[in-house]
């Protein structure tokens, strides 16, 4: 009997009743295929049918963890859901499953939509004798609801991609059920005194996402001597009353919807002459346990391959210099083979199929039940913030969690090199009474294979030779060797590498080594700059990154060449500022070098893109031996796929073919463990 057959024979037994054969069948199966996560289907209908509701969700909340662009798991979820008393969370479940259904195929004769619009209708029916503390905790959700359906329940999120998509600015911009933000114009842009008539989206504007209490007074805590306070008013001209011990000052606040950050003592009591919204307040104080400044500087597209030994002082001599008095990991390979899955990896430590954000045309995001490392410096007092234009790390993905101020344009248009840099640079300063972790994305490099017009320096340093017409418009990653674009990307490397100089210049002017950890990292290489004819997908060109620390004695000096992956980026950061590094269900291991129990002995880069075969490769800790692994069956929507034939083979370091049958079985069990759960068990 086959897998499909045996997990067909168990449905049907369920479906009749024959609840103890279902069990005996279950548990059969399990011990055959332990990973497959259509176990989980088939427990939280197992555990539904014998009333055990709590059992259900369990089961159910793991199958949308695993596989969450899967219609079914969603529609199990929304079931168990809905069993013990989770109505919004049902809502949203039978929601992703009907857009599921509909994109990729019905899921035999259920129907999520009506299911959906049930759940609404008797929540409605209920709340017509409920306690009013239920109605307003009710209507609160169904707000929610709303707004969350503006992104296909973080399925199809275009705000961020598109000036075609509903306004954001001076709205609540919802990332969950129970989180959401203020989106306020950020500072000194010409339609900002136009409102009316200027846009209010995050293409043409720039706009800043801050948690806020609402209303119209405010109580300044008192723990600090001073703080900063951010205030936004919702309507023009709004007047402030700042008091405390019997003195007020007033301060008028002409444009709405745009947030000033006043000065003010601890104690503080400010009222609003009109409804406003009051962000955090800031601290103004160190703690000498913190750094005053910690900085994670991500490059998007940078390949190690171009910025080693010697190289690296000829194309981004700036930032060789700055990172010589710090420690740089020269054999650091990403565990996603794109922006969207291995940005994921930096910030939650997770492997792709841990996380699960994989798709290029289907949205989702961060578990909740992982701490990013932004809420890991948010929770030991830094004021958090981030600024940045990529679309792939945005508030509906999970990436505002942690973040007291993100602020997010398009980098297409308004978050350039010059425009990040420059709004970093006031940031540092505004804040630098207080200990500040920032986020910095940088997305330059992505313009060579977007086609796009480089900056008036680079195009004025370029031959004419090196801007003759030339094929685009794949992706970077998967674009072929070409020597043109290769010119044109070390250009623009080296004119991203000139206004990092500002930031480096401003950092060595105001703080010691001591004071600061400053990171500079990417996410993957690019298709572009392999030259070796027949190289695999993620050949080191693609998966080997950039990963550079500076931070006193912490971080030490010179290059090291220990084994690190991206799913470690966190736990290092942590390590150098003295936080919890804990790794307990994350993919991450803290390197040896900074007092890990012991090296990595190989890292894993995949590809797990719908429509695509599944790859891998498997970097090893002496670099002498790698892996490499192709699929021949398309990656299914959602993840999932089925082993058919596979191509596996063995590379030395100079890219030549080894023969090691042993070695090769090796690296295939490993690899086998890892997809386990991915894979479709239907013989």
């Amino acid at each position: 009997m086959t897998g499909e057959s045996r997990k067909k024979e168990i449905e049907w037994l369920l479906g009749e009743g024959k609840i103890e054969e279902a069990e005996a069948g279950i548990a059969e199966y399990e011990k055959i295929n332990p990973k497959d996560a259509d176990l989980c289907s088939l427990k939280t209908a197992f555990y539904l049918a014998i009333g055990d509701a709590d059992s259900a969700y369990a089961y159910a909340y793991e199958g949308v963890k695993r596989i969450p662009l899967n219609e079914e798991m969603q529609y199990n979820y929304g079931v168990a859901c809905e069993m013990t008393g989770r109505w919004a969370e049902a809502y949203i479940a039978y929601c992703r499953s009907g857009f599921l259904s509909d994109t990729y195929g019905k899921i035999g004769d259920i129907a999520p939509y009506a299911e959906a619009s049930r759940v609404i209708n008797t929540v409605q029916d209920e709340l017509q004798n409920a306690d009013e503390s239920v109605v307003r905790d009710a209507i609160e959700k169904i707000r929610a609801l709303d707004q969350l359906s503006k992104n296909g329940y973080s399925l199809c999120e275009g705000r961020f991609r598109s000036p075609d998509c509903p306004d954001i600015i001076g709205e609540y911009f919802y990332e969950s059920l129970d989180r959401r933000r203020f989106v306020g114009y950020f500072r000194d842009q010409f339609f900002v005194h136009f409102q009316d008539k200027g846009p209010k989206d995050v293409m043409r504007m720039k706009a800043e996402f801050l948690e806020v209490s609402e209303g119209i007074g405010y109580n300044v805590p008192t723990d600090a001597v001073e703080y900063i306070v951010p205030v936004a008013s919702a309507e023009n001209v709004n007047t402030y009353a700042f008091v405390k011990d019997g003195k007020e000052h007033y301060v008028r606040q002409n444009i709405p919807n745009t947030f000033s950050y006043y000065r003010t003592p601890g104690g503080t009591k400010i009222m609003s002459g009109a409804k406003s919204y009051y962000g955090k307040a800031i601290p103004l104080k160190h703690d000498e346990k913190r750094k005053k400044l910690v900085l994670s500087i991500f490059v998007d597209g940078v390949s190690s391959s171009v910025v080693k030994g010697n190289d690296f002082k000829k194309h981004m001599p700036n930032t060789a210099a700055f990172f010589e008095k710090g420690m740089v990991f020269s054999s650091a390979y990403n565990a996603g083979e794109w922006t969207f899955p291995s940005i994921a990896n930096y910030v939650s430590g997770l492997s792709t199929p841990g996380h699960m954000l994989y798709h290029s045309t289907l949205d989702y995001t961060l578990p909740e039940d992982i701490t990013t490392l932004a809420e890991y410096y948010h929770q030991a007092g830094y004021y958090t913030s981030y600024y940045g234009g990529d679309w792939r790390i945005i508030p509906t993905y999970g990436h505002a969690r942690g973040y007291d101020r993100y602020v997010y344009q398009h980098q297409k248009v308004g978050f350039k090199v010059h425009d990040v840099i420059a709004d970093v640079l006031n940031q540092l300063d505004a804040f630098s009474e207080t200990d500040q972790y920032v986020w910095v994305t940088i997305g330059d490099l992505h313009d060579i294979a977007d086609g796009d017009e480089y900056a008036t320096p680079v195009q004025t340093a370029m031959d004419i030779e090196e801007r003759v017409i030339s094929e685009r418009g794949k992706t970077s990653v998967k674009q072929s060797y070409n020597e043109l674009f290769k010119k044109q990307y070390l250009r623009n490397l080296h004119y991203v590498d000139r206004w990092l100089k500002c930031l480096y210049e401003y950092i060595e002017t105001n703080y010691s080594d001591e004071e600061i950890l400053i990171s500079l990292f990417s996410d993957h290489g690019q298709g572009y700059l392999i030259e070796r004819e027949g190289a695999h997908f993620l050949s080191e060109e693609r998966s080997n990154v950039p990963m550079l620390f500076r931070g006193g004695d912490s971080t030490g000096k010179g290059y090291c060449s220990e084994l690190v992956s991206s799913t470690d980026y966190s736990v290092i950061m942590r390590k150098l500022t003295n936080l919890d590094t804990d790794v307990n269900g994350t993919d991450g291991h803290l390197p040896f070098i900074l007092g890990g129990e012991s090296k990595r002995k190989y890292t894993l880069t995949e590809s797990i893109h719908p429509g695509d075969p599944y790859q891998a490769a498997i970097f090893t800790e002496s670099g002498e031996l790698n892996y490499f692994y192709r699929n021949s069956e398309p990656v299914h929507n959602d993840a999932r796929f089925a082993l058919t034939e596979q191509e596996e083979y063995l590379e030395d370091d100079q890219g030549n073919r080894v023969e090691d049958e042993q070695k090769l079985q090796e690296f295939h069990d490993i690899l086998m463990d890892h997809i386990a759960g991915l894979l479709i068990y239907n013989d």
